[in-house]
This record gives structure tokens, C-alpha cells and sequence, in this order.
């Protein structure tokens, strides 16, 4: 299926309001006998309660909101009265009369009234009515505040939302009000057939934890601006999802439904996700170019959501069941469509799980493994996608491979090249990950910043044909794949070690005479043939700025120069070669000895071994070993 991937214009906004569309019968409500009543509004002319492209927001006959009077010099509250709208028919504007009935007993009319044409007292109201409504008003947010219960799980009624679950609140000096909506939500419909769930799921950015809280208060200013906080306690409890179950059992295709959420900001991405009675789904997920929110008294609108998406059921469908690998073996990946959770498990040591991405209900999982080079007869092994439902088997199998006869115990240093600029300020966060990942895994990685066009170097670096790079650091990994972050670290490592066996290993002695600095390579090769070195002289810390970075790139020491970070050609016979490099350096340099550093890598040649990196660089050659140590001090290749 095709994923639907939309910006964040495609997030309608609607108006929408705290009252409900449609006729209702007149309940028999007793008014008290006095000529007392107040005007409701559902909205300003330039918040038009509407929620349809011709459809207005009205008060139902009946409907019922708290009327409170606060004490305006002490804050203080007067009992909650419940107001009964007196409309018969369906109005934007409705009178509303107070009940005879109260929660706490009978109306008090004459002291109600005594208060509400005093000046020392306000006056608000809230939709929808409830028993021990807790409202007051925050002196610190200059505000009054009425607590509203968010249902996690709402019933979905054709053309609006629930009685009660939207709601509203309003301030005023006399008898007339105008309503505010400090909610929002979505508004969807559907065009499928029995379908019986909604599911609004979301995603945040880094910004933002809470979605939706059972504990809101709703408010509203002097000023008549609106909001909603939410109570946090040690047992709140929170969502990220909202589920809508529709009256009748199943929605109308082609109505409109409503999820009724608080005002939310950094959303990075917005779920539907419908059920049908025989179990099947399908998700619609809308990405958002830039952080999304809903917005107080709007509805965003997924209208037709199902429309092109792809209903699937707990049995998963994986695609191809069948995978065909070469003897050097390499990355195979597979989709998986399905509408539950699901695991992906084998038993075979020679495939690597690399990790999935995508979602398997909205779209297709894709599920990446590495297959290790194969040095005997051919194999075969079984990726089994496993839930409840179902065990679906992804077979693969592997051709025959010649063995490495005598193939020696090599220990293999990973290296990582910082390829950067001097004027991105960004190496330095670059170089803070590398100084902790080398920390968390010993000396599993060596690194050096490469820098180009910069006054921190003595020679130019470039080697456009080998590494694309920009003004941002690139980490180029064993000379393969670029990135920066641990997990993308690893994974490219443990490509490389299942893949690429280390075929050298390189040691050496080194030492400054005057301005001569002379390096010995020693460099184990298991084969004869054309190999790329590069021996470097580094600084261990250097001042930049106003930041201190290590490693930092000085003198390519080996025979030219020009051949840049891919290193110079060398003709190595099986066994161990002597290479000896001379250098002339600086000599502010040479009493600098104690800063100074070697680090000398080998590349290889891929030759008809796959080619597992990234595509967004050039270049033929790998980084197969590499070593770093001080001047004057000697390591010896790493080859049992």
C-alpha cells in the first residue's frame, strides 16, 4: 500500500462550538416563577460556531449550564445554580431560565439576584452542567476556572460530538453571554462499511509528553481569552490515544464524527486508525512538516480517512517470503503488513538483526538484516514474523563460499573520519559523541577530524571523488556509511566485521629528530595486492574558538600528498610489509612532542564484495583497520 504522507496543511481547521446541532424534545423542567433570565451565544461573529460547510452550532432545547457569581473583592464563590435553556427549537442564541431544582436543594432567588446586580460580583458560566462542579478563580492567572473530566473513550454521534463532552465556558459583567471554546479535536468520517472503532493516536517531539489528562480545568479572562491547564497528581492519569466508539455500533460512512481533545502543541504526527467488526484495520497517518497543535475552538479535519489505505488483519503478510543471497552475503530486507503487534525472531548466528522502520498498519515495516559472508557450503535459514494470530515464516538462503584457508586471528580497530569545516561550530557536539562512544566501547573506534578549507591544517584534505561532504561534520564510518549517532555507529560496525573480514593489520614506530618526523609503518596483509594508507600526525588538543577539540588533523605523512584522505597505493605482499615515512614538520611542532599523535589506516578495495553504505557518497574503498598512539611509542600489528 501506498503511505499516505501529508504536510501539515492538510490538517483542516473548523470552527466548532460547546453546544449541539439538532432537535431535542423540551424536558419537563420546573422554572422558578420569577421573570429571571440570561442570554447564551455559542459564538462571536468572528468565531462562527460552525461546523459543517453549511451547518451552524445551535443550543438544543434543554441544554443546561452552571451559572456561578464570585465575590469580585474576596474571590469568593457562591453555590454553582444550574440554567435550563427555554428555546423549543434549535437557536445560536438562547435564554436561559435557573431550575427550580438544584444539586444542593431548592433555588434561592432572592438571594441569588441580590447578588448578581451587586458590582462587587462577576458572573460566569461553564457548559456543560454538572453536580459538585469544582470552579474559582486563580489570582496568579488572573482567571476563573472550572475542572472539566476528559472521557478517554467517547461515544461517537453523526454530525457532532456527545452531549456534555465539549466544553465551554463564559464571563460576564451583566445577563449576556458569550460562549468560548477552550477544546479542540478532530473531525473525521469514513467510507467504509462496518466499521465499529476510531483510535486518534499521536506523536510528539521532544517538547511535549502529556496528550490528553482526565483532569482538565477549563478557564477564561477578563479579557475574554481562553485556556485549559490540566491537574497533575502522583496517580494522573494520562493518554496519547483516544478511542471513539460510534452510537449504533458502527459509523455512517460519509458523516462526520468528532474526537474532542485539549489544545495540544509539538505534535510531530497524527494517527486514525479504524476497526471493523470482523477485526481488520487500517491507519492514516498525517506527518507534519513542522510541529503540529490543536488549537482552542478548532477541529482539525480527516475527512474520507479511509480512502486509498489498506484494511488488514492480524495475520501478518510478510513480502518476499523467499530471499536469495551471494556467498559474500550482505543486506536483505523484508515488509511486513500487519494489524496487531508481532515479533520478528531466528535462530541463525550468520543473520544480524539491523533494526525496522515504518509502521505495519498505516503502511509496511520494513525489516533489515546482514547476512554474514559465507566461507563453507551453501545455508539456509528461517526470519519467523510471530503474534497470536499467526507464525510467518521469511526463508532465506545462502550460496556456497570458499574457505580462507590459514586465515589468521586479526583484531579489527574501527575507524571514523570527521570530515568537517572550521566554520560549523557543530564539530565540537560531533566530537563530544565520539569521545563517549570511544569511552563506552574502549578501543573498539579511533577517530580524527579531517578538516577542509581551514587555517588548522598544513595541507589540503580534499578528496571529493572518495567523500561527498558539506559545512556540517560528516562522520564517515569505516569509510562506508556516514552518521553520527551510536545506534547508526554500531550497526555500521557490526556490517562491516559480518561482511568485510579484517584482511590487515597495521602497526608502527614513530619519532621526531629536529623537523623530521619519521613514521614506520608495519602492515600485515592476508593476501597479496593494491591497498590504500594513510599515516597521519595529529594534535591530541587544540584550541578552536572557544572550543577544545582532540584530534585534530595536521600533516598527511605519507609519500603524496594529493591523493588526499583515500590514502596512497600500495603493493603489499601476503604477510607483514615495512613502509617508511619521512616528514618534514614545524618546528614549533617538534616541542610539542607530548601533543602529538599517529593514527594510520588501511583501506581495501570492495572488488566484488558488496557494497553495504549509504548512497549519498562516492568512493570504492572501505577502511579494513586502522591505529592510533602517541610519537614514540610502538605498536606491532594485532595478528595471531
Amino acid at each position: 500500500m501506498k503511505k499516505h504522507i501529508l504536510s501539515a496543511l492538510a490538517l483542516v481547521l473548523t470552527l466548532a462550538a460547546s453546544c449541539n446541532k439538532g432537535p431535542a424534545e423540551m424536558p419537563g423542567t420546573q422554572f422558578c416563577e420569577e421573570d429571571f433570565f440570561i442570554t447564551a451565544t455559542c459564538g462571536d461573529p468572528d468565531t462562527r460556531t460552525q461546523r459543517d460547510n453549511d451547518g451552524h452550532m445551535y443550543w438544543n432545547p434543554g441544554d443546561e449550564i452552571a451559572v456561578i457569581v464570585f465575590d469580585n473583592t474576596g474571590h469568593k464563590l457562591t453555590q454553582v445554580t444550574k440554567f435550563v435553556a427555554t428555546n423549543e427549537t434549535p437557536a445560536t442564541t438562547a435564554k436561559f431560565r435557573p431550575a427550580i431544582e438544584q444539586s444542593y436543594g431548592t433555588f434561592d432567588y432572592e438571594s441569588f439576584k441580590e447578588k448578581w446586580s451587586n458590582e462587587d460580583y462577576e458572573h460566569i458560566a461553564v457548559y456543560p452542567y454538572q453536580n459538585n462542579m469544582s470552579v474559582g478563580y486563580e489570582s496568579y492567572n488572573s482567571r476563573y476556572a472550572a475542572r472539566y473530566t476528559l472521557a478517554f473513550s467517547q461515544n461517537g454521534v453523526p454530525g457532532t460530538f456527545e452531549p456534555g463532552t465539549y466544553p465551554s465556558i463564559a464571563w460576564s459583567n451583566d445577563s449576556n453571554f458569550s460562549f468560548k471554546h477552550p477544546m479542540s479535536g478532530l473531525k473525521f468520517s469514513v467510507q467504509s462499511d462496518n466499521v465499529v472503532k476510531a483510535t486518534m493516536s499521536v506523536a510528539f517531539d521532544n517538547k511535549n509528553t502529556d496528550f490528553a489528562v482526565h483532569k482538565n480545568y477549563i478557564g477564561i479572562k477578563e479579557d475574554g481569552s481562553v485556556s485549559n491547564t490540566f491537574e497533575v497528581t502522583y496517580d494522573t492519569e494520562t493518554t496519547k490515544s483516544l478511542e471513539l466508539i460510534p452510537q449504533g455500533g458502527k459509523f455512517i460512512p460519509g458523516e462526520a464524527y468528532y474526537f474532542v481533545c485539549p489544545p495540544t502543541s509539538s505534535l510531530m504526527s497524527i494517527m486514525l486508525t479504524l476497526e471493523r467488526a470482523d477485526g481488520s484495520k487500517l491507519a492514516h497517518i498525517v506527518h507534519t512538516d513542522n510541529a503540529y497543535s490543536f488549537k482552542s475552538g478548532t477541529f482539525a479535519s480527516m475527512m474520507n480517512v479511509d480512502n486509498g489505505c489498506e484494511w488488514k488483519t492480524d495475520v501478518p503478510v510478510a513480502d518476499p517470503a523467499v530471499i536469495e543471497v551471494g556467498k559474500y552475503g550482505g543486506e536483505i530486507s523484508f515488509g511486513v503488513k500487519c494489524a496487531a503487534d508481532y515479533t520478528v525472531e531466528t535462530e541463525a548466528d550468520w543473520l544480524i538483526d539491523m533494526g525496522a522502520e515504518g509502521d505495519a498498519l498505516s503502511g509496511t515495516r520494513t525489516h533489515t538484516f546482514v547476512v554474514k559472508r559465507n566461507n563453507g557450503a551453501d545455508r539456509s535459514a528461517t526470519i519467523n514474523v510471530k503474534n497470536s494470530a499467526a507464525t510467518v515464516p521469511v526463508t532465506v538462503n545462502q550460496a556456497a563460499g570458499e574457505a580462507m584457508p590459514d586465515y589468521p586471528s586479526i583484531v579489527r580497530h574501527h575507524a571514523a573520519l570527521i570530515v568537517n569545516n572550521y566554520s560549523c561550530a557543530h564539530y565540537s557536539v560531533v566530537n563530544s559523541k565520539m569521545s563517549k562512544f570511544k569511552n563506552d566501547h574502549s578501543d573498539m573506534m579511533e577517530f580524527t577530524n579531517i578538516f577542509t578549507n581551514s587555517q588548522y591544517h598544513d595541507e589540503p584534505f580534499n578528496e571529493p571523488e572518495q567523500y561527498n561532504h558539506d559545512y556540517e561534520p560528516d562522520v564517515v564510518l569505516d569509510g562506508r556509511r556516514k552518521g553520527e549517532d551510536e545506534d547508526v555507529i554500531l550497526k555500521c560496525f557490526a556490517e562491516t566485521d559480518a561482511v568485510y573480514p579484517p584482511m590487515t593489520s597495521v602497526g608502527f614506530s614513530s619519532g621526531i629528530e629536529g623537523t623530521t618526523l619519521t613514521i614506520d609503518l608495519k602492515v600485515y596483509a592476508y593476501k597479496a595486492g593494491t591497498y590504500r594508507i594513510s599515516a597521519y600526525m595529529l594534535y591530541d588538543s587544540q584550541k578552536m574558538g572557544n572550543y577544545w577539540i582532540s584530534n585534530v588533523a595536521r600533516l598527511h605523512a605519507t609519500d603524496n600528498p594529493d591523493y588526499g584522505i583515500a590514502g596512497q597505493e600500495y603493493e603489499l605482499t601476503a604477510g607483514m610489509n615495512d613502509i617508511h615515512l619521512t616528514k618534514t614538520i614545524k618546528a614549533s611542532y617538534a616541542k610539542d612532542v607530548a601533543y602529538l599523535r599517529i593514527f594510520a589506516y588501511v583501506q581495501v578495495p570492495y572488488g566484488d564484495l558488496p557494497v553495504l553504505r549509504d548512497d549519498d557518497y562516492k568512493g570504492n574503498l572501505y577502511v579494513d583497520n586502522c591505529r592510533f598512539a602517541p610519537v614514540g611509542t610502538t605498536v606491532e600489528p594485532e595478528v595471531n
